[in-house]
């Protein structure tokens, strides 16, 4: 969207979430298909009434974001990971509402646990559409990951112990993984 649209827009966004998370009795998930009933998905909603009272018009595409845990669609390359909701790859899994009061943000040096390395998920599937989004749910916690540790980093925090981790996000491998990606779509 412009930028003059985003200011419009941005007003009645925060208003209309705030009148959604006021709402508490239609915060239940089978109103608003919140799988946590406890009002987050209000930003969301707030962002649609707010966009529509301004005016503004989406297309809808599946093909741009996508949830870890979900299979692409063969030969779809989605740009957004959306991780609201719990994902799993083997015996290792995620859930942000399990954070949801966690101050990992401001513990220098911690992280989320690891997910398995690529070579690992390479072993566990043959079928190439599951383990793509097998790919694309470690990819999203990695990705944080390394968020974090800049964000430690430019917070004054120490640098971190060396890890078999630590050294797989800083490597070649790790950077090949998580390059840009172009949408090919209209």
């Amino acid at each position: 969207m412009h930028i003059d649209d985003l200011r419009a827009l941005a007003p009645l966004w925060l208003s209309k979430t705030e009148e959604v998370r006021q709402d508490k009795s239609h915060w239940s998930t089978n109103i608003t298909g919140d799988i946590y009933g406890m009002g987050w998905i209000s930003e969301m909603y707030g962002y649609s009434f707010g966009a529509a009272e301004v005016g503004l018009r989406h297309k809808i595409n599946d093909d741009i974001m996508i949830y870890p845990g979900y299979t692409p669609r063969p030969g779809i390359e989605p740009l957004i990971l959306h991780y609201g909701l719990p994902f799993k790859v083997g015996n290792w899994s995620f859930s942000k509402l399990e954070h949801r009061e966690d101050g990992i943000i401001y513990d220098c040096n911690r992280l989320f646990d690891p997910p398995h390395f690529p070579r690992e998920v390479e072993m566990m599937e043959s079928d190439p559409n599951i383990k793509h989004g097998l790919f694309l749910s470690i990819e999203c916690i990695n990705t944080l990951n390394e968020g974090l540790l800049l964000h430690h980093a430019s917070a004054g925090c120490p640098k971190p112990q060396w890890s078999k981790y630590l050294s797989f996000l800083k490597s070649r491998r790790f950077s090949e993984l998580t390059k840009p990606k172009y949408w090919k779509g209209e």
